[in-house]
Order: structure tokens, then C-alpha cells, then sequence
């Protein structure tokens, strides 16, 4: 599998961005992935994502910044006429189906990094979890910012409520 994370998806709808597009059978292997810190880069690299041919589609919540909704986007998708009621579909935010798969596969979740890495507050990453369980999307906690003795520290393999979170899409 190829796994490609941007800061720049808008790059995606560039002539010959992504050389393989017109090869059906080449996306069997591709994920791809945007970065969204905050609400507001999740909201608009994320829709620009959701455009892309992609076997996988995910998300790096890192370095966590603020809190963000992903429920717009952990929803079941389609497209109108392949599985579902186009009316249902069309009339719902971002084509939403309760039959069809997730829009995203994958949320990664984590603090910053370095000397004048920010905070992250363990609600933020919780939330965002406990939408991955209920709409059936993988979620990872992949590293967190803590303080040992006054220095801070990365700990790569975090605990949240008590339980390690390192799913990965599957099907």
C-alpha cells in the first residue's frame, strides 16, 4: 500500500498531480491523507480529500491544536445511484448513506512535538475516538506530550481511559 499525507490537497485536482487517476485498477493500493489540527483546516481539507479517488481515506489530527468535529465527515458515504435512494442521498451533507461505508477509513490522532510543542487536551483526542467507535471508523492515538520531571516528553505508545487505541482500516 502507498499511504500520501498533504497539507495541500488542493494539489490533488492539479493536471497530472496524481499521474495513476486515469488507471482504475491503480487506486486498489493508494490511501490518502490530509492534515487537519484544528476545525478549520479539517474543514477545508477534508471535502478536497472526500473529491479524490482513494482505495483508503484518512485523516492526521496531529499535531492536535484545538478540538474538531469529524461527524460530517465519519458519516456513511455513497454515490447517488450505486447502492442507495439518490433522493436520500442527494439531500444529505456530503452524500451521506446509512448503507454505505464511512467517508474516512482512518483518524490518527496526536500531540506536537519539540521543546515548544503546544498542549493537547486528552477531551479533544476522547471525543474524537468515541465518533471513529460509533460510526465504525479506525482511530489511532499515536503519540502524546507529556511532562517528566519538569522536561516534556513523547510518549509513543499513549494510554487513553486506560486502553491503548491502535486500529487500523481493515476491509
Amino acid at each position: 500500500d502507498w499511504l500520501m499525507l498533504t497539507k495541500r490537497p488542493e494539489n490533488f485536482a492539479k493536471p497530472g498531480f496524481l499521474p495513476w487517476s486515469k488507471h482504475e485498477d491503480a487506486w486498489a493500493n493508494v490511501w490518502l491523507g490530509v492534515t487537519a489540527e484544528n476545525q478549520e483546516c479539517a474543514d477545508f481539507r477534508i471535502p478536497l480529500l472526500l473529491k479524490t479517488p482513494a482505495h483508503r481515506r484518512f485523516v492526521s489530527y496531529e499535531p492536535a491544536l484545538g478540538p474538531v468535529d469529524f461527524r460530517a465527515y465519519t458519516s456513511p458515504q455513497c454515490n447517488p445511484g450505486e447502492c442507495c435512494d439518490e433522493d436520500l442521498v442527494m439531500n444529505h451533507p456530503l452524500g451521506s448513506c446509512p448503507k454505505c461505508r464511512p467517508a474516512l477509513d482512518w483518524i490518527i490522532a496526536g500531540s506536537e512535538s519539540g521543546p515548544k510543542a503546544r498542549p493537547m487536551l486528552d477531551e479533544w483526542v476522547r471525543t474524537v475516538r468515541d465518533r471513529c467507535a460509533e460510526d465504525g471508523v479506525s482511530f489511532f492515538y499515536k503519540q502524546q506530550l507529556a511532562v517528566v520531571e519538569g522536561k516534556k516528553r513523547i510518549v509513543s505508545l499513549p494510554v487513553l481511559d486506560g486502553a491503548q487505541h491502535r486500529e487500523w482500516p481493515t476491509s
